[in-house]
């Protein structure tokens, strides 16, 4: 007889203990028939409990009624929940790895686990500010037990709930870390949503928690069952989806209209519910106020100069200041064709910040195969595009060539030429103010 396997995952995704027994019942995806279609066959419990052997206890701590946050008082709204992958009374290590979807999140134990390929011991999941009072529990619950080495280094993972819970107050305790390890059951549905260490948590705009599930495989496949445990804590609204489908887009473009008629006094973009959604992405970030910084400029360098150059003088004059090429005649040669043109043509993309940003949330991007590779060969071509007319308007505001030469070319020479002292300090302004979104954007997209 072929014997089924069974294996686990749990994943965390960046008061008073309860008992499990006072957990209010809710539909589940799969009473809702959504499981279908995700796909797969479910388990007979469609958990992680499914895989035989573990055992899931959570401890919540729900304190305070809602209200404005008093550190060491509340509102407290968070847990500790343990997973057992072969019960609390087994002593036997399960294989074991351990993977990061971005860089952040903690997950103590990680290294051993890594390298010696198994985990011995049971799975914590709390608060990030409670990992180390979870982890010492764990170790002190295990001491005088048969274990495999006689050091343990206890495997603890966090989300942050600091958005809905004290989490300064430091509300969890050793105590809610034992009742959850000694009152953590197999053999049914572990209570889900608000239970635990997801008690505090938020998820795509909505209140979020812990959820699990299962999956088995045909003999030909193997018979597994997979069986996975989730902690979420992540996303807006707009990127949620229910079996593939969309519906985080459909409901943030109804989570700002009204039923019936717009009262007296609605702010502007108030809609009814009956009215279309505007399409298209809203402006706003760092990249907006660059791109509205650029448009001020050119029209100032178009509307403000007395005079420009001609068509002629912008696209018929050719000056070298590079230093290279031949001296004698620095606007002919291969250096002069072969190296200065091109870098000049590279120069007016002075930012790359899309691409950059492109590259990084490829991960997290749907569709990134289609999705990224456009975000980064737009960024490309629009930034090529802009700063081809930016330096344009630069060229044609040119009042005097041979001193703009002599000045080595600076902007601010070309400002101080064509614009008024008010004006030209306008120019700088802006110009700097773009240089320092641009760094910001830089940054903060790595």
């Amino acid at each position: 007889m072929r014997v089924a396997r069974r294996w686990l995952l749990v994943a965390v995704c960046c008061g008073v203990a309860l008992p499990l027994a006072a957990q209010t019942p809710r539909p589940r995806a799969r009473d809702l028939g959504i499981s279908p279609l995700i796909g797969g066959t479910p388990g007979a419990l469609d958990a992680i409990t499914d895989v035989r052997g573990v055992e899931v206890g959570h401890a919540t701590i729900i304190a305070g009624d809602p209200g404005p946050l008093m550190v060491g008082v509340g509102p407290v709204r968070t847990g500790v929940t343990i997973v057992h992958p072969r019960g609390k009374a087994s002593n036997d290590p399960v294989f074991g790895a351990w993977f990061t979807l971005n860089g952040n999140g903690e997950m103590t134990g990680t290294t051993w686990l890594q390298e010696g390929g198994f985990l011995e011991g049971p799975i914590g999941i709390t608060n990030t500010h409670s990992v180390g009072v979870v982890r010492d529990a764990i170790l002190e619950w295990r001491v005088g037990r048969a274990t495999l080495q006689p050091w343990g280094l206890p495997v603890v993972a966090e989300t942050y709930d600091g958005g809905l819970s004290d989490i300064n107050g430091f509300h969890v305790k050793a105590a809610h870390a034992r009742s959850a390890l000694n009152g953590a059951q197999g053999g049914i549905v572990p209570p889900e949503g608000s239970v635990g260490g997801g008690t505090g948590m938020t998820c795509e705009g909505f209140k979020g928690g812990i959820g699990t599930a299962s999956r088995t495989l045909t003999v030909a496949q193997g018979g597994y069952t997979v069986g996975v445990l989730v902690q979420c804590n992540f996303g807006s609204m707009r990127d949620m989806r229910v079996a593939g489908v969309p519906v985080g887009e459909e409901l943030s473009d109804l989570a700002s209209c009204i039923a019936g008629p717009l009262p007296a006094g609605s702010p502007p973009g108030r809609r009814r519910c009956d009215q279309p959604a505007p399409k298209g992405s809203p402006l706003g970030g760092p990249s907006t106020e660059v791109e509205l910084g650029s448009i001020i400029v050119i029209a100032i360098l178009i509307f403000g100069p007395k005079s420009h150059l001609s068509i002629d003088q912008v696209f018929g004059t050719w000056i070298n200041n590079t230093g290279f090429g031949d001296p004698n005649n620095p606007t002919s040669g291969i250096p002069f064709f072969f190296f200065v043109i091109p870098l000049g043509f590279i120069l007016t993309q002075y930012t790359i910040t899309g691409y950059d940003a492109s590259a990084h949330l490829a991960e997290e991007t749907h569709g990134a195969s289609d999705a990224a590779a456009k975000g980064i060969w737009r960024s490309i071509l629009y930034s090529a595009i802009g700063g081809w007319i930016l330096l344009l308007s630069f060229l044609f505001a040119v009042q005097d060539i041979p001193a703009v030469t002599k000045g080595g070319g600076f902007s601010f020479v070309i400002f101080n030429q064509a614009l008024s002292p008010n004006l030209a300090g306008t120019v700088l302004l802006i110009s700097s103010l773009g240089q320092l979104f641009c760094t910001v954007a830089c940054m903060t997209s790595a």
